[in-house]
């Protein structure tokens, strides 16, 4: 038994250990959402600048604003790729912490079955046996369906909470995707008047 409590601290440990770092690989992809945001609105002031200049300049201009507009656009298609890396890898951080909370429930419901089973033995042995058993029966089974309530309903906050944040992610790339469309319209449009 002090093995089994010995290997259940340290999964414990390790378990917390795990929560802290999938916190902080959190808080990171949030950080560099964040600066990605404004990095690409930032890209979009300047690329609105270029548009103005470009029209005084001329055809080399142009030239050289496409390649800055390429670029600009392989950098936002790379970091697109590591928003969605990070996104997936906090998809399967919740998936192991659900698993987790799991398998703690059921350590836990398997340490009250125990103490139940040793405390019901005790009962038997005593005269009014049988109805403190049923009242103990009870009591157990009260326990267990709450721990599991709790679990299924702990994992079912936090899933939710991760589609609702993916959802806002996607909805801003989209807006940000638009406005680039947007900006490509317009040049090929001055393109066009410009000869």
């Amino acid at each position: 038994k002090k093995r089994a409590a010995q290997r259940q601290l340290e999964r414990d440990k390790a378990a917390e250990k795990h929560r802290q770092e999938l916190e902080a690989l959190k808080k990171a992809a949030e950080e560099e959402e964040a600066r990605h945001a404004q990095e690409l609105e930032e890209e979009t002031k300047k690329v609105l600048a270029l548009k103005l200049q470009s029209m005084y300049r001329g055809a080399n201009e142009r030239k050289a604003h496409d390649a800055r507009v390429a670029e600009s656009r392989r950098k936002a298609e790379e970091e697109r790729a590591k928003v969605e890396e990070a996104r997936r890898m906090q998809e399967s951080a919740l998936r192991l912490q659900g698993m987790f909370r799991q398998s703690k429930a059921r350590s836990e419901v398997q340490a009250l079955r125990e103490e139940h089973e040793r405390t019901l033995a005790e009962l038997k042995k005593q005269k009014d046996a049988d109805e403190q058993l049923k009242r103990m029966q009870k009591r157990q089974e009260r326990e267990v369906s709450a721990m599991r309530i709790q679990s299924t309903w702990r994992s079912h906050i936090a899933w939710k909470t991760y589609k609702a944040a993916l959802r806002r992610r996607q909805r801003a790339q989209r807006e940000v995707e638009k406005r680039r469309m947007e900006n490509l319209a317009a040049q090929k449009i001055q393109g066009l008047f410009r000869g």
